[in-house]
């Protein structure tokens, strides 16, 4: 199904089954198909002053992103950040379904980079094709420190 999703998200397949292979080992557990309406809504946190990829499938719900902002010191390590994409503050981007659509959801894996090693533990959504959901707009900026 994620395949699927991609492939109707304009990749061919080659490239869905390379992108699915990459999100599936993103997660310590399998992506499960989760449906969406339009008052899900989806936050893509990014460096500061990084512009955003049109076609990023890494987001999280909003629900998740309002407990990771409680400890901001902590929020690269719950979601896996790789080192280049750690920093002092982020932006927080903001997208909804434009009406129902399906996404897959799993916890992010523990990762190691360069001897540091990161938990995880994070709700990460995948959204495979970003055409059926509202361009993203900044919502807000968040320091770590």
């Amino acid at each position: 199904q994620l395949v699927k999703q991609l492939e109707n998200g304009g990749l061919t397949t080659e490239d869905a089954l390379r992108y699915a292979r990459q999100y599936i080992n993103s997660g310590s557990t399998l992506p499960a198909a989760t449906p969406l309406d339009m008052t899900d809504r989806l936050v893509k946190i990014v460096p500061q002053g990084t512009t955003l990829s049109p076609t990023s499938g890494y987001w999280i719900m909003e629900t998740e992103y309002d407990v990771l902002k409680q400890n901001p010191a902590l929020m690269a390590e719950k979601l896996g950040l790789p080192q280049g994409s750690q920093a002092g503050a982020y932006d927080v981007f903001l997208i909804r379904p434009n009406r129902g659509a399906v996404v897959f959801e799993s916890s992010v894996a523990p990762t190691i980079e360069n001897g540091v090693t990161q938990s995880g533990g994070a709700s990460q959504i995948i959204v495979p094709n970003r055409n059926l959901f509202t361009p993203p707009v900044k919502i807000d900026t968040i320091n770590t420190k």
